[in-house]
């Protein structure tokens, strides 16, 4: 597969990618220079055949025509996905979130944010149909990420803070239940315990989601972030350094692109 990245070598690309990486798991800015420059290109065009590493954080297209094809990708899971790709453009529009008045557009903006949130929230844990059931688990890996990720956005929390607000709320997050024999053998479970475990399930360690790696990727940043000073960090980060290796030799661009709008919802949650 053809390169699209409109930068001029690999070493470039790696260079911008391990900046930009760097900054989003430590919840830190990256170098000026590498925003600036960045942000000075221009995205390719891509046509509707193209098969790219789509994702919430990075869908240059009108819809996510590489996913809808993806044999992985269950009707949940894409519907899970569209609204994360609608709350991440909304989160990171350009409308100011300073204004008067009850019919502003930034408190509609505002309005719209928190259903979307809700609605991801409200999302319940998958039915394994069989011991290994891929499509279930994918679902349940990116619906856990996206509670970290809606529960951050609605409630502007950064990542890696949102975890002890989860697990102190009194609604309690509802896991896939354990193949435990009984219950009070079951080990204690925690949000990044189970989101560790879902993409094991999963097989993510072994072909990094094949054709949803895009996703992969922003699962991993997810976890990677939110589990700072936590035992699992190194886990997610690891996995998503593989991810940006392996998709940076013919996806350059859409690596970085998707690390940049990282690091934008990660700005406006600071504000």
């Amino acid at each position: 597969m053809a390169n699209n990245s409109p930068c001029t070598s690999s070493t470039q690309t790696d260079d911008f990618s391990q900046s930009f990486q760097s900054a989003v798991v430590r919840e830190a800015r990256p170098f000026p220079m590498y925003t600036v420059y960045f942000d000075s290109l221009r995205q390719p065009a891509y046509n509707i055949s193209a098969v790219l590493p789509e994702s919430p954080l990075f869908c240059p297209r009108d819809d996510f025509f590489t996913l809808h094809k993806s044999p992985r990708a269950s009707p949940d899971t894409m519907e899970l996905l569209q609204h994360l790709r609608q709350v991440t453009n909304l989160f990171t529009s350009n409308i100011s979130a300073v204004s008067f008045g009850a019919h502003t557009p930034s408190v509609r903006l505002n309005s719209s944010i928190t259903a979307i949130c809700e609605d991801i929230l409200r999302l319940p844990p998958p039915v394994l149909s069989t011991e290994f059931d891929g499509p279930a688990w994918t679902f349940e890996a990116c619906r856990l990420a996206a509670i970290i990720y809606a529960t951050s956005l609605k409630k502007r929390i950064a990542f890696s803070k949102v975890i002890a607000d989860i697990e102190s709320s009194s609604n309690s997050v509802r896991f896939v239940p354990s193949a435990m024999p009984s219950a009070s053998s079951a080990p204690p479970t925690s949000l990044l315990a189970e989101l560790k475990r879902a993409l094991k399930e999963s097989d993510a360690c072994y072909n990094c989601w094949d054709d949803m790696m895009g996703v992969l990727f922003w699962v991993a940043l997810v976890g990677a972030t939110a589990a700072k000073n936590r035992p699992e960090r190194r886990w997610f980060a690891a996995v998503a350094v593989r991810c940006s290796i392996l998709l940076g030799f013919d996806h350059g661009y859409a690596v970085m692109a998707t690390l940049r709008n990282m690091l934008k919802v990660m700005e406006k949650l600071r504000k």
